[in-house]
Parts: C-alpha cells; structure tokens; sequence
C-alpha cells in the first residue's frame, strides 16, 4: 500500500539506516567465508575453525582500532548520504531513553554512532563467534575423525569416544549408562558389511 511505502521511503532515508547498512555490509561481508564454509553439504569442520580463527583475528583487528575503522565508514556513510540527500544526524533525545544507547557524545555525530552502533555489534560478533565455534573447538576438530579428508586427521577417535575395553564397559553398563558400539577395519572409506565380510 501507499502508507506501507511511505513507512518504507522514510526508514531508508534517515541517516541512521544509512550508517547502519554500511556497517552490517563491511561486518558480514567479512564473515562471508564462515557462511559459505557452513552452507556446504559436505562440511569440512577442520576448515571452518581456520576460517573462522581468520575471521575472529580480523575483527578483533578492527575492535582494536574502531576509532579510525569506523571513522573511514562514517566518511563514506556521508558521502552516500550528500549523494541521495540524506542528513546523518544525532537522533532526537528528550530524556535518558531506556530502548536505545544513550552515549554521552556532546553532540558529536559520528561518535555517536561509533559507541551505540559500530562497538556494540562487532563486540556482539566476537562474542558469538567465541561461543558458537572457538569455545568448541576440540569437539568440531574431532569431527575430523569421523569423516577424515586427509590421513594426518585418522586415528583421533579417542577425541570423542573411549576405545573398547571390556571392564569399562561392563562398568559403565552397571552404572545405567548407554554404551554405543562402533568397529571397522581400521580402513576409511569402508562400510561396516566391508569389514563383516572381511572378517567372516
């Protein structure tokens, strides 16, 4: 409808949108390898972690430096915003908001943005990043024994399974724990009937 576009044109030329785009296309633009990486059908979680350490390393590069990061997005926040008419300025304060970051800026615009936009989102990312992958990094690199693409990423099953030892799993069965079984030959690449016939 008439009003919804209305809605729509008065959104994207606010200057607020403006610096907001831009930050969210630099950031995600970023952690495109890590997306791509995770949109695979046939995962490889040894890559992932690289990628993702590369990523980590890059955005701590830039949280390190914010100041002049994010001065050279400002600049090209206002150059995109002169071209299509567009002012970026400090959004209306009546009173100490409770929805939005109330920064003590002294009217300064593009620190404005800097403390309640560019700082608060990349601290967002690392920290989930952190929690998502880092923090689980034994567990993904063990995957690697599961589905291994090169030999150095064979026998490191103990990583995430204990070898079979008939008293622990005994004892462990005492206990009302479940035991999974698993064999094979020892081969990657071979199935289970592989090795039943193998062995028969």
């Amino acid at each position: 409808t008439s009003r919804e576009a209305m809605a729509l044109l008065a959104t994207i030329t606010k200057g607020e949108f403006v610096v907001t785009m831009l930050v969210l296309s630099q950031l995600f633009g970023l952690g495109e390898p890590v997306c791509r990486q995770l949109q695979r059908v046939d995962i490889d979680f040894s890559e992932l972690m690289h990628v993702t350490n590369d990523l980590l390393e890059e955005l701590i590069r830039l949280r390190e430096d914010a100041d002049s990061q994010f001065k050279l997005l400002f600049n090209e926040a206002q150059q995109l915003a002169s071209n299509n008419s567009v002012e970026i300025k400090l959004p209306r304060v009546t009173h100490r908001q409770t929805q939005r970051a109330n920064p003590d800026v002294s009217h300064d615009v593009e620190m404005y943005y800097r403390v309640s936009l560019y700082i608060p989102f990349l601290d967002a990312f690392i920290t989930s990043l952190n929690e998502r992958f880092i923090n689980h990094r034994q567990v993904y690199n063990s995957f690697a024994c599961l589905l291994p693409r090169t030999s150095d990423q064979l026998g490191k099953i103990e990583a995430i399974a204990e070898p079979y030892i008939k008293r622990r799993a005994v004892r462990h069965l005492e206990k009302g724990r479940i035991v999974i079984f698993g064999a094979g030959t020892g081969n990657p690449y071979f199935t289970t009937d592989t090795a039943g016939s193998l062995r028969a």
